[in-house]
């Protein structure tokens, strides 16, 4: 008997998914993960980096979901009400403490960036709203109210792509079937025992088994995220 099963691919980029959402709406409710000195290309991290520091992230405490992907990070991080119950369900998924690095107090809403974008205190505008970083002062008392956060460590799909055979396409992105430049990146192939065996899997994005998604679902703001989802 064939096993059903549903995986969902995540995205950070809400702002192509949903018209109510402009880039710096994602900036301010993912954040943004800086880079360690000696490493290039993305912040986060793979189950099978053995020995590394913590994730180092820029958050806005003014509001802070329970479920990020920021920005500069292939994978998601979860509140510790989160985490303790992926820990609970899949004891075999590992998570790793992140570290904020700088905690921002800025007010918004989703869809009051444009209000934003005309506070000159900010120095931010359209193309450089990550700068709201550099910018807004690293708030100590809005650092100090944050429950502790993690982050949820995927296997690399390119590493274990080639194990399992009987594969199916399944297009990741919002513009299935419209012409795009990234168009074979955002396909990959995947069947029902890789997410068996991997609950969660990175592509440069998360992808996650139905097990995890249950979880973080009640957790997730729809708006802010861009998700996909197949049965396979």
């Amino acid at each position: 008997m064939s096993i059903v099963v549903y995986i969902y691919a995540i995205h950070a980029n809400a702002n192509e998914w949903h018209s109510n959402v402009t880039f710096l709406d994602t900036v301010l409710y993912h954040g943004e993960a800086y880079l360690d000195p000696d490493r290039g290309g993305i912040a986060s991290h793979l189950q099978s980096d053995q020995s590394c520091s913590p994730m180092k992230l820029a958050v806005n405490g003014w509001s802070l979901g329970p479920v990020l992907l920021p920005e500069r990070s292939a994978t998601l991080v979860v509140s510790d009400s989160i985490h303790k119950l992926i820990c609970k369900a899949l004891p075999e998924v590992e998570l790793r403490k992140v570290k904020f690095d700088k905690v921002i107090n800025v007010p918004w809403r989703k869809g009051s960036s444009a209000e934003l974008l005309q506070l000159s205190s900010y120095s931010i505008r359209v193309g450089n709203e990550m700068s709201i970083f550099a910018y807004a002062p690293h708030d100590e008392l809005a650092a100090s109210s944050l429950e502790s956060y993690y982050e949820l460590m995927p296997v690399n799909y390119y590493d274990i792509r080639d194990r399992y055979s009987d594969m199916q396409p399944f297009f990741t992105e919002h513009y299935e079937g419209q012409d795009h430049d990234d168009g074979d990146y955002d396909c990959i192939t995947v069947n029902a025992k890789m997410f068996i065996d991997n609950p969660i899997v990175t592509v440069g994005f998360p992808v996650v088994s139905e097990m995890i998604y249950n979880i973080l679902k009640p957790f997730i703001d729809e708006d802010m995220f861009g998700i996909k989802s197949i049965k396979l």
